[in-house]
């Protein structure tokens, strides 16, 4: 029990103390979530925890971009929004999508929390060419104040690296990263304690477009490999546990439908990295190399563009996970 509470007190304090540091530089921190919303849960507990850090100052989210391209994405992340009073967040999806994903959960979780997406449940909730959303998203932002939070396959971030010159800017997709972003954080391929001929789902899905980021990406890049976030579950009992006082929570909601044991938090850590990387360890520097068949490796560089976050220990995981439980579980301010 000791234990347990000073793994609190420890998590809660590091939030607290980490967030004080940068809260003094550039907070809220600009950000793009670039997700397969619908393929899993972990990308709805992911926003939710977006969420939290906006209503800590801590995050401003400019676009959710969808690289799942089923219809009822838009539905389900236009609910997740409005939840916590933000349903004016533009939504944008692939003109084309390389993967159609209909999560079960998605749509009963929508389908009983209908109220809090849109008063007339007939009509369509707008999603946007993805692309063009995020070079108008870009061009509008200060230079260097945008980070880029992948939680899916490559898809938009690569039509946006190949994206012309255009009426919203003069500068191609990839001139435009270059000047307003700092950061890419990418959930996706696997660098540890994994086979050498494993493909990770978000790079299988579209492995051209994740060799496309890997290769020409213009700013610096992290790297979550497929090992993070198998160390980091959640069971349905402790879910229930972190939720008793706000069990309405759409994200909470789709957890109960989806019906596993449990489950691995992959996509959580990139916007936790982003605000609070204290609690990891990186590689050096380097550059992460995704070969046609979609394996992937890690070499290292001296100035390299890339680095990786090393696996968890044991005690890692537990700060990480009550840190976790607590930022996902905050009630929307109202």
């Amino acid at each position: 029990m000791k234990k347990r509470l000073w793994a609190v007190l420890s998590a809660v304090c590091l939030l607290f103390f980490s967030g004080a540091a940068l809260r003094a530089s550039d907070y809220p921190k600009r950000v793009i979530f670039d997700t397969d919303i619908g393929s899993d849960v972990d990308d709805g507990l992911a926003l939710s925890l977006i969420h939290a850090l906006m209503s800590r100052g801590e995050v401003e989210l400019l676009a959710v971009t969808s690289t799942n391209g089923s219809p009822l994405v838009p539905r389900y992340t236009r609910m997740l929004n409005a939840y916590f009073g933000r349903p004016e967040i533009p939504i944008g999806m692939p003109r084309q999508p390389a993967q159609v994903m209909d999560g079960n959960f998605m749509r009963l979780t929508a389908d009983e929390l209908e109220v809090l997406s849109v008063p007339d449940p007939s009509v369509p909730i707008p999603a946007e060419d993805a692309v063009p959303l995020l070079r108008r998203v870009l061009a509008s932002s200060p230079d260097k104040s945008v980070s880029i939070l992948m939680t899916g396959f490559a898809t938009n971030l690569a039509r946006l690296l190949d994206s012309s010159a255009d009426e919203v800017s003069p500068l191609t997709g990839k001139e435009l990263i270059a000047q307003k972003t700092d950061l890419l954080v990418v959930m996706a391929g696997a660098f540890h304690d994994r086979p050498a001929e494993y493909v990770e789902n978000n790079i299988r899905f579209d492995i051209e477009a994740a060799r496309r980021v890997a290769q020409d990406w213009p700013v610096p890049v992290i790297w979550e490999g497929h090992e993070i976030g198998t160390r980091l579950l959640f069971s349905q009992e402790q879910l229930r546990r972190i939720f008793v006082m706000s069990a309405d929570m759409p994200a909470y909601i789709s957890c109960c439908h989806y019906g596993f044991p449990q489950m691995a938090l992959w996509d959580l850590v990139v916007p936790f990295y982003l605000i609070f990387p204290d609690y990891f360890r990186l590689s050096e520097p380097g550059r992460v190399i995704i070969r046609k068949d979609g394996t992937c490796s890690f070499r290292a560089e001296e100035n390299g563009r890339d680095r990786c976050i090393l696996p968890v220990t044991d005690e890692e995981s537990a700060r990480i996970l009550e840190a976790f439980g607590w930022l996902i579980s905050l009630p929307p301010k109202r």
